[in-house]
């Protein structure tokens, strides 16, 4: 199946070192992705209410999503992240931090995900945001008090 850029179903031969052969392999290829998870000064993570198609078939709900967005052909997944929020949230942050980039589906392909946690600088505020239903979720400040790990030393 092609519907590029949005997705490519492949068919792969694949070698299993010391076993079989495998003639039918399902592999898919998504674009690459960012999520970044914005921190208040007080611990508390910024998200916000969402329909997702998935889980609107699957559960029937919308889910509380962080800032994503698909990188832009030959965008740095750090320009991206940035630029999500902004369009998103309407936000700039005084830092970025990588929480590393991962293989979304390590067998089948899917893309890979650029993961961010951004600390928010409300002394800059897009004037045309468009209201959100922003939630904040206070499970940071838990472990920053228990570690006592400053902004600037998180993972």
């Amino acid at each position: 199946m092609d519907r590029r850029p949005r997705l490519l179903v492949e068919e792969h031969t694949v070698s299993i070192p010391n076993g079989p052969v495998i003639d039918d392999w399902t592999y898919v290829v998504t674009p690459n992705f960012i999520n970044i998870l914005p921190v208040t000064d007080d611990g508390e993570f910024l998200v916000f209410r969402q329909v997702k198609y998935a889980v609107g078939l699957e559960f029937g709900c919308s889910t509380l999503a962080t800032v994503g967005g698909l990188l832009e052909q030959g965008e740095d997944p750090q320009v991206a992240a940035l630029r999500e929020l902004k369009e998103e949230m309407g936000f700039k942050v005084r830092e970025l931090v990588s929480l590393g980039s991962y293989a979304v589906d390590g067998n089948r392909g899917a893309g890979v995900a650029h993961l961010y946690l951004g600390d928010l600088d409300f002394s800059f505020l897009v004037t045309t945001l468009i209201h959100l239903e922003l939630s904040r979720v206070k499970v940071w400040e838990q472990n920053r008090r228990k570690k006592q790990i400053p902004m600037t030393s998180r993972p």
